[in-house]
């Protein structure tokens, strides 16, 4: 055998990087918002702007790179460097980017917020390098410019296109100041300064036309190769770059091969000292390679030569599916993607994709996994099923649940058995199938994705589902699942929050809420949940049943967390339900002024989705806040329609419990007892239960018999379950006489009547109470307007006059007025009005 023949060892000669004082005067005397360095690559862009960068104060610096085209990974380090400074964002980004159903498709609202963290803390400057890598990611260069809108402060970009943002108006008018290819360019003297004294230096700079990075690799060279005499710029860079790493040793050319392959800031396998005692990487240091500040990083130009040479080379898949492994080791995503495309490793689309799903799709960098899924489609040979799986996710996090549901469903039955995503598939297609009611078909996926669960947070988010669907469709394995789920809780805060909501809903379907309601534990957990929906719905849950208890204040406190979330984290689909609840819980305390403003916000919403739970929940709270002011009519109208709405078996029970309580005001007693069990049929709801004994009791009392309504008072005690009661006894006044007659229900009515500040009620039934809330809580608009007129002395026909009305109208609208206030006389109520004003 005979030995390796080495290269002839150079010389250690120091890379040489000059100051550019002209190029930092430029920078130091603009007033431009935006400074922009333009130019080709190895123009020294990124070395001017570290260079700048070190002189300025509350600077950022983001470095961009492939995996930056997701909008989730540039917020991400826009929110480490505002920590880096002292500040407090990366939490508040983590939550705001969970809260994104695709932060891709929404890069305007984390624009915004980022925005907001920047100002909040004060940074001066955001640098961003690489701006180009953007290219092929308007989304990402889109927040950028939302964020040097509406931040105060001020950026310096490094690219080689023009964002879309700095438009030519904007330079004329010196908002922003490009620095372009002709400018960044050496000039002689730096020329000279790079090269050093050296006899050619004068040729070798006329030749590279002041490309920086030319006369960068020249300062490393000891001549000018003979073939690359009289080469134009682009042929010269060529030229040195072979005779450099020609001249290396054969372990520095592997290292730098391997460099060019493995993740950023990784060190390639062969990194070791050689004979010399000098290691690896300090040899491909002295021959200009690599960065004098990181060993590991590469000049992009000198990075996509080497990938040339590695074209060349008979084991150049072999190295890349090695630097494909220490991508999945070290989680560096679209690196893996990068090498997978470009070095066509097919063989190890499923691989990588079996790694890096479940945490890209966790961290909501759906744009690095649609981007790589379209390209994997677009080759020729045949993808993964696990790619399918990605149009899945998009489909359910876009709202298109039927076309997510059969696309998971399909992916889930084709996966092979215990592969890391059959879960994951399962879980798509259970939340797809949730979200359009199918609670059967949502179960049966739970179910799978439980029983193919690969992790912790796989069973907890199974579980999670199974419980909810399986209580929604009161099924008997609601209580198993439960079972489970309360063995797991400690796992996490997330889990302790979610296992709470659960179980309030578990309640809602079962016993009631007469035992200790599950709030503490999920209260001291809820701040350190990371999670904003999961906080929300158990913060709406609690309320919701609060206000079901009639413990409308603490309805209130818990409904305020809703409304801090929602604001916080743009949670708009969450809207609509936090104003129902709010006008639930304004009715249950006669603010019906403010119902009626609730129940408009969501009929407006309703009309905008057409979803099926938004137009019953509006019709429902419709027709009790007409019950509730007296109305039966208008009741009747508001759930006269058929009820074909997609929604889950409660909401329709609840829309035909409320119906049959407007027939049994309206004294149609065969219609409403007809709907009553029709109603009982569907749902085991305890407001739906105490709603069709309130129907009972109300028929109890048209006949003057007090066993139905004494009945409905212990129902709802041993339940705790209040506000069918209170919308029971203010539709029908003669169901409140008779409960007043019967010494034990006494004690319940002056409490109820307490809480919900019925000071009507309570005067009709003997209780002393005095009401502290102002007209404007109590009254409608149009009764505002008449006691207004009142107190200007107006008579009834001058009011009806006025406000062109009849009389007996107007008559109506003052006995309410003072059934209202809990007042006797004209006087008194506008005594009552004044003390407010």
């Amino acid at each position: 055998m005979t030995a390796a023949i080495e290269p002839p060892k150079r010389p250690r000669r120091e890379r040489r990087i000059i100051e550019r004082p002209r190029l930092t005067k430029l920078l130091d005397e603009t007033e431009a918002r935006v400074i922009l360095l333009l130019a080709p690559a190895g123009y020294g862009k990124t070395t001017l702007a570290r260079q700048w960068a070190k002189t300025l104060n509350g600077a950022i610096w983001i470095s961009l790179t492939p995996a930056h085209r997701d909008v989730a990974t540039f917020a991400r380090d826009v929110a480490a460097g505002i920590d880096s400074l002292g500040g407090n964002a990366a939490a508040f980004v983590s939550d705001f980017l969970s809260a994104r159903k695709n932060p891709q498709r929404e890069g305007t609202a984390i624009a915004v917020a980022l925005a907001d963290r920047l100002s909040e803390s004060r940074i001066q400057w955001l640098v961003i390098d690489d701006h180009h890598e953007l290219l092929q990611a308007p989304e990402v260069d889109e927040v950028i410019g939302v964020i040097q809108e509406r931040a105060p402060l001020r950026m310096l970009i490094a690219s080689r296109t023009r964002p879309s943002w700095a438009t030519s108006r904007r330079i004329v008018y010196g908002e922003v100041l490009e620095i372009e290819r002709s400018v960044l360019a050496m000039d002689d003297a730096e020329a000279r300064q790079m090269l050093g004294p050296r006899p050619d230096a004068a040729e070798v700079s006329a030749q590279a036309a002041g490309w920086p990075a030319v006369l960068a690799l020249a300062a490393a060279s000891e001549n000018v190769p003979a073939n690359a005499v009289g080469a134009m710029p682009g042929m010269l860079y060529e030229y040195f770059a072979e005779e450099i790493f020609r001249s290396a040793p054969q372990r520095v050319q592997q290292y730098l091969l391997e460099l060019a392959l493995v993740p950023e800031s990784a060190e390639p396998r062969s990194s070791g000292a050689d004979d010399t005692e000098r290691s690896v990487s300090d040899q491909a240091r002295e021959l200009g390679f690599v960065s004098l500040d990181d060993p590991t990083a590469l000049h992009p130009l000198l990075r996509e030569f080497l990938l040339q040479k590695l074209v060349e080379r008979r084991d150049a898949k072999e190295l890349a599916a090695s630097a494909v492994t220490a991508c999945i080791s070290s989680e560096r995503w679209s690196r893996a993607f990068e090498l997978i495309l470009r070095f066509t490793l097919s063989e190890y689309v499923g691989t990588v994709l079996e790694a890096a799903y479940k945490p890209l799709v966790r961290s909501g960098r759906f744009g690095t996994l649609s981007a790589f899924a379209a390209s994997i489609k677009g080759g020729t040979s045949l993808p993964p099923v696990a790619i399918d799986l990605v149009d899945a996710d998009l489909a359910l996090h876009e709202g298109s649940d039927a076309v997510a549901f059969a696309i998971a469903s399909r992916v889930a039955r084709n996966m092979p058995e215990g592969h890391e995503l059959a879960s994951r598939a399962w879980a798509v297609a259970g939340q797809s199938a949730f979200a359009q009611g199918e609670l059967q078909e949502a179960q049966d996926a739970y179910q799978h994705a439980h029983t193919s669960a690969s992790d912790d947070q796989d069973l907890a988010e199974a579980l999670y589902g199974w419980a909810l669907a399986a209580i929604q469709s009161e099924s008997n394995s609601a209580e198993e699942v439960m079972r489970e789920f309360r063995g797991l809780r400690h796992n996490s805060p997330l889990d302790i929050v979610r296992y709470s909501t659960a179980e309030l809903a578990r309640r809602r379907f079962a016993e009631g809420f007469r035992k200790p309601l599950p709030l503490g534990e999920a209260m001291v957990s809820l701040r350190h949940t990371p999670d904003p929906r999961a906080r929300s719905s158990f913060a709406f849950t609690a309320s919701y049943v609060l206000a079901l208890q009639s413990e409308y204040d603490k309805a209130t406190e818990m409904a305020q967390l809703v409304h801090a979330e929602i604001e916080e984290f743009n949670l708009d689909f969450a809207r609509p339900y936090s104003d129902w609840n709010d006008a639930f819980i304004a009715l249950g305390l006669r603010r019906f002024g403010a119902a009626e403003r609730g129940v408009q916000l969501v009929e407006d919403a309703a009309n905008r989705s057409s979803l099926g739970f938004h137009i019953l929940n509006s019709r429902v709270l419709r027709a009790r806040l007409s019950l509730c002011v007296g109305d039966p009519d208008s009741a009747l109208r508001a759930v006269v329609a058929v009820d074909r709405e997609a929604a889950i078996p409660s909401m329709h029970g609840e829309y035909l419990a409320t119906r049959a309580l407007a027939l049994a005001v309206s004294g149609d007693e065969d219609r409403a007892l007809a709907t009553a069990r029709e109603a009982a049929q569907l749902t085991r709801a305890v407001e739906v239960r105490l709603l069709l004994d309130a129907v009972s009791a109300i028929l109890g009392a048209t006949h003057g018999d007090p066993a139905a309504p004494v009945a409905l008072l212990e129902h709802a005690a041993a339940l705790s379950v209040w506000d069918p009661v209170i919308t029971a006894l203010r539709a029908h006044t003669p169901l409140a006489d008779i409960l007043a007659e019967v010494p034990e229900a006494r004690s319940h009515l002056e409490e109820l009547y307490a809480r919900t500040k019925d000071t009507g009620l309570a005067r009709r039934a003997g209780f002393r109470v005095r009401s502290s809330r102002t007209p404007a809580d109590v009254l409608s608009p149009r009764e505002l307007e008449v006691l207004g007129l009142i107190a200007r002395g107006l008579r009834n026909r001058d009011i009806a006059r006025a406000l062109v009305i009849s009389e007996s109208t107007t008559k109506v609208h003052v006995r309410h007025i003072l059934e209202k206030l809990g007042v006797r006389t004209r006087t008194q109520a506008v005594a009552r009005l004044e003390m407010f004003e």
